[in-house]
C-alpha cells in the first residue's frame, strides 16, 4: 500500500528513462572493471614476455660462446649426480644455470609456465659458495616465494607493482647452499584452486597433453620440471598443491609437515589460518632429488634465520634404513572413486612393496568425510570465505581447531594400534582436462586429509596411463554423479523377469558358474528398485559404489570369490557405508556421512556381495511403523492404505516388491518380525552380539537389556542361511573382536532327525488375531504331520515381562536420550504419541499412572515405566530381574526339553498410524528381545475374508484402548447381526472343541495334565460369546461407558467364567477387566458373593442330611419305589459305553435353568429364595433336583456299586473349586456351553447349520428319547450328547475315565483320610473353609502358570 503511489508515478516514460539510467550505470561499472583487469593482464604478460626474452638471449649468448656443450646429456643427469659434477668441478654452474635457462625457455612456449626470470640468479653466479650441498643448482619458484625486486602477484592485478623488499627465508637458504633461484613460476589466481590458470598469465598447460591440466596450485612448478626446464622446484600445499601437479605431470612432489620449513617471508592470499597447515615442499623427477633438497633446507641457517622452526636436521638414518617395513595401504577412501589408473597404480604398488619383503596392512583413516567437509574446509573457510559465506567467531573457531587436533589424535592411534611405517594411497590421476578441476572441487579428498591431519605427504609415480584405463573411464560413474563424474556405459537391453524369478542359491550359483553376468544382474535389481520405489516410497540412498565394487569382483578368480559373490543387497538406512549418511531419520544425522564401512557391509562386500540401495526406517528406530520426516512413508506392497511395519519396513517393502533378494535389518522389539509379517517374507533376529553391530547407527546408544541386533531379510529359509553362513566368518570376528567366533551351525540346520517344538497361539497379554492363530494350528498341525513332536507352552508372566522388564529397559533413561535426538527435529506423526508423553515432567506422568489405574491399567502402567529407573542401583536392579526372567524362561523351556517354540506373529499388517496406537501389540516379538533368543519369521499362509470376518469380534483381553485400536488397525470394523455372530460362535466353539480333543488325547498319556494358557483364553473368549449373546447391545454399550453391571448381570458372568475352569485369583482378575469396574470392587462383590454362597451351602447341607435320613427311613419300613429321574441319570450309562465296564455315577449339577435372555436372573431369584420352590404345588423336588441350580460339577467315574447313592449338593462355583480340578472337568463344561449356545440360537431362529459338527452318527431313538427325557438344558428337553459329532470323543473320555480312575484324580488334592468313604471325602473337601478353598485356588493356577498374574 505505502508504494503503490511511488510505483504509480514511475509508471510510463519517466520509469523507462529511470529503468535505462540504472542499466547503464551497471554496464559502465561493469566495462570499466574489465577493462582496468585487461590492462593489468596487459601490463604482466608484457613484463612475462621481456624477463623471458632476456633469460632467452643470456641462454643464446652462453650457448654461442660454449658450442660443444652437451646440453641433452646435461638435462639428463638427475640431480645428485648434476651436484656431484659441479662440486668436481666436471661441469660449472654457469654452463648448468644456461642451459636449463634456454631449457625453461623452450618449455614455457608450449605450457605458459614461466612468469617472470629473476636476472639476479647471473649476478649469484659468482657467489656461489662451494661448500653448498646445492652448488650451482638452477632452482625454480613457484611465485608466492619473496624474491628481492620481484612481484608476487598471485594472479591479482592489486599486487602488481609491490616488488619484494627482500628474499624470503626459504631463497636466503638455498642461495646459502649454492643453489640458484631463476624462474618463478605460474599459479592458480589466489592459489585456491588445484588447476594453473589466472587473468594475468593466463592458464599452463600439462606437457604431456596441452588439452590436460598441470594440476594447482603448483602447477607452473609441475609442468617446468616435468619437461625437463628445471632439475628443481619449491612448491607450496595446502590441499594438494604439491602433489596434484605432480600426479598429473608425473613427477615427485613432497609436502613435509607444516612447521618443518619456513613460511617466513611468503606471500599469501590469506595470512593467519592455522587450521589446515601451509606446507613448504620441494618437487623433482627423483625421490634421491628430494631428499636432497630436504638435506640443503633442514640445516642451521635456516634454524638460525627463523626460529620458529624446530631445528630437527634430516634423519638420514631412516631415510638409508633397509628394513622391511609395515605399510598400511587403501585403495580409495570412499569419497572419491578412484579411476582405473590409480586402483592399478596402487595395486601394482603394493605387489612391488610385498615382493620386496615389506608387509602390506590394511589401513583406512576414521571419518574422512567428516575431516574434509568439516574440519578441511571449515578450516579453510572459516573467515567467511565463498565456501562458507558466514564468518566464525573466535570461539567456533578454537572449537574447530580442538576438534581438528582430536581427529588428528584419532588418526595417530589408528596408526599405532597397526604399527604402521608408513601409508600408501591412491593420488588423482589421470590428468584433468583444462578448466576440469574447478568442476570437481570435490576430487581433492586423497591429499586435503593429509593437511588437515599435518602428516607428511607426497607423490611419486609408478606407471602410466595406458589405452585400456582410458577406454575403462567410460564406465566410471563416480560416487556422486557429479559433471567430473562419467556416466556408466549404456548396458544392452536384457529382460529381467528369469533373473528376479531366481531363488538365492540359483543365482549365486549361475554367476559362480558365468552363466549370468554380475552387470545384468545388478541393473536388473536397480530397474526393480527404483519400480518399487515409485510405488511405495522405500528407499533412502542409492550406493554407487556398487560399479566399482563389481569391477574389482570381475577381476576376482574363480577360487577367491565368496558365498554372496555379485549378490545385490539392500541395507537398512542405518548400515554405515563410507561416504552416506545414515540418519535414523533425524535431521542431526544429515550431511554427517559414514567415514568408513561398517563390520557387516565390510564382511558382505568380502563375501562378493553388492550393497546397492539404503532403504527407508521409521524416526528413531522406535517405532515399528516406517515413517520419517526426511523421507516420508512408507507403504505396504500388499495393501497401499497399510504400512509396512518398522523399523526395517523399507527392507520388507523392497524384498515383498522384488526389488532386492536379500536385505539387513535390525530389531529392537520386532523391527525385522514385524515387516517380514506384514510383507510376507522371512527375517530373522540373531542372538544379541552374534553379528557385530560396529558401523550400525542408532538414535540411542548404550542399552544394555533389550539390545538390538542385525539380521537378515529375504523371500525365503535358505537365503537366510545362505546369509549367515556367509557372515558369520572368521573374518568378522577379525574385523569386530568383540564378536564370538561362532560358525553356522552347518549340522544342526541340516539335520532331519524329529524335534521337540513348543508352542502356544496366545501369550496371555495380547489376543491373537484369527490369522495369528490360524496360522499357528495350521504350522503346528503340519509339523506333527511331518513326524515332530508338538507340544503346548505358556510363556510366564508376560505381562510383568513386557512391562516392567521389556518398557523398563526400553526406557530406563526416562526417554532423556530419545528427547536429546528429536531436540529441535520435526517428530514424525507416528512418533507423537511417545514424545509427547515422554515430554510430560515425571510427576505427571505418575500422577497419570495413578489415574489411569483405575481406567486402563496398562496405560496407566505405561506412564509408569515412562517416568525411568532413576538412579543406576535401580537400573542394575532391573538388569537383574531381566536375568532372572531369562532364567526362568530357560528353566521352563527346558523343563519341556524343547528344541524350537512356535508362537504367532503379529498379522495382519495394521492400516498406516495405527502402529503408534496400539503399541502393546508386540509382546509375541518383544519378547525375544528381552530374553535376547534367536526368533525368526515364515510366511505359512495369507489372510482369508474368513480372518477379516472375524476380526470384527475381536475383544482383546483387557478390552482397553490399545485392543479397541489393534482391532481397527486391523481391519474396517463390520457387523454381521445374529446370523455372522453365530458363525463366529460356532467357529469358536469349534475351535475349542479341536484343542480339548488334542488335550484329551495328551491327557490319557499324562494323569496331571493340564490345560494351556491358550485353552484358558479360548474358553474365556467363548464366555464372552455367550455373554453378548444374552445382553446383546447392552452389553457392549455398558462395556464402552464403563458403567456398573447389575448384580444380576455379574453373576450371570461369574457363572459363565465358571464354566471356563479359572481359578479365583485369576477370574477375578478378569472379571475386572471384562466389566471395566476396579479391582479392588469386584474383589468386595466376591468377598460379599462368598459370605452369601457358604450361608447357602450350610442351609444347602442340612437339608440334604434331612432328606437322606427320610430316605433311610423309608427302606428301613420295606418300601420299594421306582428310581426317581435324577437317580435314574446318576447311574445310567452312556448308549456306546461297553456292557463290560462298570457303571460311571455322574455328578450333574445344572447353573441355569430358562432359555430366555433373563434366565440367570430367574435362576439367581429362585437360589435367593428357598421358599419358592415349596410355594409351587405342582413341583415337589428331589435331591438331585434340588442341587440343579447349584453350579457345575464335573462327572467323576466312581467304583461303588449302582445301588449306593452319593448326592453331594454343588454350590455355585463348584466347578470352579470343587475337590478335583483335572482336565476331564473341562469337556462336559465345553459341551454344555455348546448345547447352551445352539439352543439360544435355535430359540431366536437363528441357529446356523454347519456341516462340521456332523460326524458322529445319530443316536438310537429310544436312547434319545430317555436322555432327553433326563437331561434338561436352558429348561426344555434337547437332543442328547448323540445329536453331535463329538458324541464319541465324549463317551470315549467317560469310558477311559471309567476304566483309568485314578487318571482324572486331581494331584493337587490330598487322598481321603482312612477309613472315610469317598462320599464323605467329597462332602468333607465341599466344607472346607475358604483358606483351604483359596489355597485350592492357588494351587490349581501354580499348575497352569498363572499364579503370578496381578491381582
Amino acid at each position: 500500500m505505502v508504494l503503490e503511489e511511488p510505483w504509480a508515478g514511475l509508471s510510463g516514460v519517466s520509469g523507462a528513462a529511470l529503468a535505462c539510467c540504472f542499466v547503464a550505470a551497471a554496464l559502465a561499472l561493469r566495462w570499466s572493471s574489465r577493462r582496468t583487469a585487461r590492462a593489468s593482464a596487459v601490463r604482466a604478460r608484457r613484463r612475462q614476455k621481456a624477463g623471458l626474452g632476456t633469460m632467452d638471449k643470456a641462454a643464446q649468448r652462453f650457448r654461442l660462446q660454449n658450442p660443444d656443450l652437451d646440453s641433452e646429456a646435461l638435462l639428463a643427469l638427475p640431480l645428485p649426480q648434476l651436484v656431484q659434477k659441479l662440486q668436481n668441478g666436471d661441469l660449472s654452474p654457469e654452463a648448468v644455470l644456461f642451459t636449463y635457462m634456454g631449457k625453461a625457455w623452450e618449455v614455457n612456449k608450449g605450457t605458459n609456465c614461466v612468469i617472470s626470470y629473476l636476472a639476479d640468479c647471473e649476478t649469484q653466479l659468482c657467489k656461489v659458495p662451494r661448500q653448498g650441498l646445492l652448488y650451482g643448482v638452477p632452482v625454480s619458484l613457484k611465485e608466492c616465494f619473496s624474491y628481492k625486486g620481484q612481484d608476487s602477484t598471485l594472479g591479482l592485478s592489486l599486487n602488481q607493482g609491490v616488488p619484494a623488499e627482500g628474499d624470503c627465508v626459504l631463497v636466503q637458504v638455498l642461495k646459502l647452499q649454492g643453489a640458484l633461484p631463476f624462474v618463478h613460476t605460474n599459479v592458480p589466481q589466489s592459489m585456491l584452486s588445484f588447476d594453473c590458470s589466472n587473468p594475468l598469465f593466463g592458464p599452463t598447460m600439462n606437457p604431456w597433453n596441452s588439452s590436460k591440466s598441470p594440476g594447482g596450485s603448483s602447477g607452473g612448478e609441475g609442468a617446468l620440471i616435468a619437461a625437463g626446464g628445471s632439475p628443481l622446484g619449491l612448491g607450496t600445499d595446502i590441499g594438494g598443491s604439491i602433489r596434484f601437479p605432480s600426479a598429473f605431470c608425473g613427477i615427485c612432489g613432497l609436502k613435509p609437515t607444516g612447521n618443518r620449513l619456513s613460511k617466513s617471508g611468503l606471500k599469501g592470499c590469506v595470512y593467519g589460518q592455522v587450521a589446515v597447515q601451509l606446507a613448504v615442499g620441494p618437487m623433482a623427477r627423483d625421490v634421491e632429488s628430494l631428499a636432497l633438497c630436504l638435506r640443503a633446507l633442514l640445516c642451521e641457517d635456516m634454524f638460525r634465520l627463523d626460529p620458529t622452526v624446530p631445528p630437527l636436521p634430516f634423519r638420514e638414518e631412516i631415510y638409508r634404513s633397509s628394513q622391511p617395513l609395515r605399510i598400511g595401504y587403501y585403495e580409495t577412501d570412499n569419497y572419491t572413486m578412484p579411476t582405473p589408473a590409480m586402483k592399478r597404480a596402487l595395486l601394482e604398488t603394493k605387489q612391488r612393496l610385498e615382493v620386496a619383503g615389506h608387509t602390506l596392512v590394511p589401513f583406512l583413516p576414521s571419518n574422512i568425510p567428516h575431516a574434509l567437509e568439516i574440519l578441511g574446509t571449515g578450516g579453510l573457510f572459516s573467515d567467511g570465505g565463498t565456501t562458507f559465506l558466514q564468518n566464525l567467531s573466535a570461539g567456533k573457531l578454537w572449537e574447530l581447531h580442538h576438534e581438528i587436533e582430536v581427529y588428528r589424535h584419532s588418526v595417530v592411534a589408528q596408526w599405532r594400534a597397526l604399527e604402521l611405517d608408513v601409508l600408501l594411497t591412491p593420488m588423482l590421476g589421470p590428468a584433468l582436462d583444462l578448466n576440469g578441476p574447478g568442476k570437481a572441487t570435490g576430487a581433492i579428498s586423497y591429499t586435503l586429509l593429509y593437511n588437515c591431519l599435518d602428516f607428511p605427504a607426497g607423490v611419486v609415480p609408478v606407471t602410466t596411463v595406458t589405452a585400456e584405463d582410458e577406454a575403462q573411464m567410460q564406465l566410471y560413474k563416480g560416487y556422486f554423479g557429479d559433471i567430473w563424474d562419467k556416466m556408466l556405459q549404456k548396458e544392452p537391453e536384457l529382460d529381467p523377469k528369469p533373473i528376479l524369478e531366481l531363488p538365492l542359491e540359483k543365482l549365486v550359483q549361475k554367476m559362480l558358474a558365468d552363466e549370468l553376468s554380475l552387470e545384468s544382474v545388478l541393473c536388473s535389481y536397480l530397474e526393480e528398485a527404483l519400480k518399487a520405489h515409485q510405488e511405495v516410497n522405500c528407499l533412502t540412498d542409492f550406493l554407487d559404489e556398487c560399479e566399482d565394487q563389481l569391477q574389482a569382483l570381475k577381476k576376482l578368480k574363480k577360487s577367491e570369490r565368496g558365498l554372496l559373490y555379485g549378490v545385490p543387497i539392500s541395507l537398512k538406512d542405518t548400515y554405515d557405508c563410507m561416504g552416506h549418511d545414515s540418519s535414523c531419520g533425524l535431521a542431526q544425522f544429515l550431511e554427517k556421512p559414514a567415514a568408513k564401512d561398517g563390520v557387516i557391509v565390510k564382511v558382505l562386500k568380502a563375501q562378493g556381495a553388492i550393497p546397492f540401495v539404503k532403504t527407508n526406517i521409521s524416526q528413531t528406530l522406535q517405532s515399528y511403523d516406517c515413517s520419517n520426516p526426511i523421507y516420508g512413508q512408507t507403504l505396504n506392497p500388499q495393501n497401499l492404505k497399510k504400512t509396512p511395519g518398522g523399523s526395517s519396513g523399507g527392507e520388507g517393502a523392497l524384498l515383498a516388491e522384488g526389488g532386492s533378494i536379500l536385505g539387513m535389518g535390525t530389531d529392537t522389539g520386532g523391527s525385522i518380525r514385524i515387516p517380514a509379517s506384514f510383507c510376507g517374507v522371512c527375517g530373522i533376529r540373531v542372538t544379541g552380539y552374534r553379528l557385530s553391530y560396529s558401523g550400525v547407527a542408532s538414535a540411542v546408544k548404550g542399552r544394555k537389556a533389550g539390545i538390538t541386533v542385525a539380521g537378515p531379510l529375504a523371500r525365503d529359509v535358505e537365503s537366510l542361511a545362505l546369509c549367515l553362513r556367509a557372515l558369520l566368518s572368521e573374518h568378522m570376528h577379525r574385523l569386530d573382536p568383540t564378536t564370538p567366533f561362532l560358525p553356522f551351525r552347518e549340522q544342526v540346520y541340516s539335520s532331519n532327525h524329529p524335534l521337540r517344538i513348543g508352542y502356544y497361539e496366545s501369550d496371555g497379554f495380547t489376543q491373537p488375531s484369527p490369522s495369528m492363530a490360524r496360522a499357528v494350528k495350521l504350522t503346528s498341525r503340519l509339523l506333527r504331520d511331518a513326524g515332530h513332536q508338538v507340544i503346548p507352552f505358556s510363556v510366564p508372566r508376560t505381562e510383568y515381562a513386557f512391562f516392567h522388564l521389556y518398557q523398563g529397559t526400553l526406557f530406563a533413561d526416562g526417554g532423556a536420550t530419545l528427547l536429546e535426538k528429536l531436540y529441535g527435529d520435526i517428530v514424525d506423526p507416528s512418533m507423537k504419541n511417545t514424545v509427547n508423553s515422554l515430554r510430560l515432567p515425571d510427576s505427571l506422568k505418575r500422577f497419570l499412572a495413578w489415574i489411569w489405574k483405575y481406567i486402563e491399567p496398562r496405560v496407566s502402567q505405561i506412564f509408569e515405566m515412562l517416568c525411568g529407573v532413576g538412579t543406576p542401583k535401580k537400573l542394575w536392579e532391573l538388569h537383574q530381574a531381566v536375568e532372572e526372567y531369562q532364567q526362568e524362561f530357560i528353566a521352563k523351556w527346558r523343563s519341556l526339553d524343547l528344541d524350537v517354540l512356535l508362537s504367532p506373529a503379529l498379522d495382519p499388517a495394521f492400516y498406516i498410524g495405527y502402529p503408534a496406537k496400539a503399541n502393546t501389540s508386540i509382546s509375541y516379538l518383544a519378547l525375544y528381545n528381552l530374553l535376547n533368543f534367536p526368533a525368526g519369521v515364515v510366511p505359512v499362509t495369507t489372510v482369508t475374508p474368513q480372518d477379516e470376518k472375524e476380526l470384527a469380534f475381536y475383544k482383546g483381553y483387557y478390552r482397553d484402548s490399545s485392543d479397541k485400536n489393534f482391532l481397527e488397525a486391523h481391519a474396517v470394523m463390520q457387523h454381521y447381526g445374529v446370523n455372522g455372530y453365530s458363525l463366529h460362535a460356532m467357529n469358536s466353539l469349534s475351535a475349542m472343541y479341536n484343542l480339548h480333543q488334542q488335550a484329551a488325547q495328551q491327557a490319557q498319556h499324562a494323569p496331571d495334565y493340564r490345560p494351556s494358557v491358550h485353552a484358558l483364553t479360548l474358553a474365556e473368549r467363548l464366555a464372552d460369546i455367550i455373554l453378548e449373546a444374552r445382553y446383546g447391545s447392552q452389553h457392549r454399550k455398558q462395556r464402552r461407558s464403563r458403567t456398573a453391571f447389575t448384580a444380576q448381570q455379574l453373576e450371570a458372568l461369574e457363572k459363565t467364567f465358571q464354566k471356563t475352569h479359572y481359578p479365583d485369583v485369576v477370574m477375578r482378575e478378569r472379571l475386572a477387566m471384562c466389566t471395566n469396574l476396579p479391582e479392588a470392587r469386584v474383589q468386595v462383590w466376591f468377598k460379599n458373593r462368598r459370605a452369601k454362597f457358604r450361608k447357602k451351602q450350610r442351609s444347602l447341607q442340612k437339608e440334604q442330611l434331612q432328606k437322606q435320613k427320610e430316605a433311610e427311613g423309608s427302606h428301613g419300613e420295606g418300601k420299594t419305589e421306582a428310581p426317581t429321574p435324577d437317580t435314574h441319570l446318576e447311574t445310567d450309562q452312556p448308549p456306546n459305553l461297553p456292557s463290560s465296564d462298570p457303571p460311571a455315577e455322574l455328578h450333574l449339577s445344572l447353573s441355569e435353568q430358562s432359555a430366555s435372555e433373563s434366565a440367570p436372573e430367574d435362576q439367581l431369584d429362585r437360589e435367593e429364595d428357598p421358599r419358592a420352590g415349596a410355594e409351587d404345588p405342582k413341583t415337589e423336588k428331589s435331591p438331585g433336583a434340588e442341587s440343579k441350580g447349584l453350579g457345575c460339577k464335573r462327572g467323576s467315574p466312581k467304583a461303588d456299586s449302582p445301588g449306593t447313592l452319593a448326592l453331594t449338593p454343588a454350590a455355585p462355583g463348584a466347578g470352579l473349586l470343587g475337590p478335583s480340578h483335572s482336565y476331564s472337568s473341562s469337556p462336559l463344561s465345553l459341551f454344555r456351553l455348546q448345547e447352551q449356545f445352539r439352543q439360544h440360537m435355535a430359540a431366536t431362529n437363528n441357529l446356523v447349520h454347519y456341516s462340521s459338527f456332523e460326524v458322529g452318527g445319530p443316536a438310537p431313538a429310544a436312547a434319545a428319547a430317555a436322555a432327553a427325557a433326563a437331561v434338561p438344558y436352558l429348561g426344555v428337553n434337547v437332543a442328547p450328547l448323540g445329536s453331535l459329532h463329538c458324541q464319541s470323543y465324549y463317551q470315549s473320555l467317560s469310558a477311559a475315565a471309567a476304566a483309568h480312575q485314578g487318571m482324572w484324580g486331581s494331584p493337587l488334592l490330598p487322598a481321603p483320610p482312612a477309613g472315610l468313604a469317598p462320599a464323605s471325602a467329597a462332602l468333607n473337601s465341599k466344607t472346607t473353609s475358604i483358606e483351604n478353598l483359596r489355597l485350592r485356588a492357588k494351587q490349581h493356577a501354580a499348575s497352569l502358570g498363572l499364579d503370578t498374574l496381578p491381582n
